[in-house]
């Protein structure tokens, strides 16, 4: 009797707008990645730390987490901080922003390229990351625009964004790389934004940019 191999089909859901680009779906599997994707960042790239940029958060701040998805990195900051701080979260897809949170956070479905006009100038410190799978080039340049509009004079913004996968790391991860390049292309994406977001920072308006490189333990 010969083995019956069984495939099993997965319902995800998957952004609708013509004008949503992000390659990912948004749905209860989605959040699990990005709670395990923020956990991986924060050990591997940022020190153990939510907060990279040379600021101390205090009494009357507020932060911007642009790009939220599941909430993860705006919770993680919001234990470590007063609750004199306060927190707006926003994204695209609201479906899994978490249900509970602390009565200082606050979530919002809006897109990183159309801010509110009332937030003009409000934010100490704003975080973004990863949205290099999300933004066509036009996009990146009015999510800059508007991040600037919205960043409280003296205030940082922290940017962590990823890039194409390097040569000589692996048969497999060199064959991901180009069919990851294929796609990023096809929809429109930017996926070496990470090398061109110091020039396009101090295009927009943006002082004190500073750029680090690390490496991320990937590659078979």
């Amino acid at each position: 009797m010969s083995p019956v191999r069984r495939a099993q089909q997965l319902q995800r859901a998957w952004p609708s707008s013509p004008d949503v680009h992000y390659l990912l779906p948004s749905d209860a599997l989605e959040k699990q990645r990005l709670e395990s994707q923020h956990s991986f960042l924060r050990r591997t790239l940022c020190d153990g730390k939510s907060v990279m940029a040379p600021i101390n958060l205090g009494p009357g701040d507020k932060v911007l987490d642009s790009g939220t998805g599941s909430g993860a990195w705006v919770l993680s900051l919001a234990k470590e901080v007063p609750l004199s701080v306060s927190f707006a979260a926003i994204d695209i897809q609201s479906k899994i922003f978490p249900k509970l949170f602390p009565t200082n956070v606050f979530f919002h479905h809006h897109s990183v390229t159309d801010l509110p006009g009332e937030w003009a100038n409000s934010y100490s410190l704003i975080n973004q990351r990863v949205l290099y799978a999300a933004l066509t080039e036009s996009q990146w340049d009015s999510a800059l625009v508007e991040t600037h509009r919205v960043l409280a004079p003296g205030g940082w913004v922290q940017l962590i964004e990823g890039s194409e996968i390097p040569p000589h790391t692996g048969p497999y991860s060199e064959r991901i790389g180009k069919i990851l390049a294929k796609l990023y292309a096809h929809k429109g994406l930017v996926i070496d934004v990470a090398k061109r977001l110091p020039d396009m920072l101090t295009r927009d308006g943006f002082i004190n940019v500073h750029s680090e490189t690390r490496a991320l333990p990937v590659g078979a």
